[in-house]
This record gives structure tokens, C-alpha cells and sequence, in this order.
């Protein structure tokens, strides 16, 4: 499943960000937002445009590659 928000309504677009921003904590929002950063230069480094499984799996197999699982899953929750 792709992401893309050409194919999201603006209304259901808006709802989404309504609700996300709701929904975390401002220390979690920051770490969050400092995680999803890093996976965006990420994906623009390796061309990618659009977000689907296989993009995130190739995202954490190259950060399993360099850092240990426990270092991964704590700087991605």
C-alpha cells in the first residue's frame, strides 16, 4: 500500500494531520517528527517517491546493517 497525497482528498488530508496532532505528546511528537525526518532524507537520497512496504523495508535493512536492533527500534517509536 502507496501514500500518495495526490490520491488523498484535501478534507480526509486535513482530518489526518487534525488527528495526529492530537494524538502525541509533545516529547513523543518531537521524536516522531525527528524519526520521520530522517526517513524522508533517507528517501530522497535513494529517489525514493513514494512511501510502500518495500521502501520502509529497504529503509530499516540498511539501519539494521549499521546499528543494533535495539538502537533501531528505539529511535524509530
Amino acid at each position: 500500500m502507496s501514500d500518495s497525497e495526490d490520491d488523498v482528498p484535501s478534507e480526509i488530508e486535513n482530518v489526518a494531520k487534525e488527528t495526529i496532532s492530537n494524538l502525541l505528546a509533545s516529547k513523543s511528537k518531537e521524536l516522531y517528527e525527528m524519526a520521520y525526518k530522517r526517513y524522508e532524507d533517507w528517501c530522497r537520497l535513494k529517489n525514493v517517491k513514494i512511501t510502500s512496504e518495500k521502501a520502509i523495508l529497504a529503509y530499516f535493512s540498511e539501519k539494521a546493517k549499521s546499528q543494533k536492533a535495539s538502537t533501531v527500534i528505539s529511535t524509530t517509536e
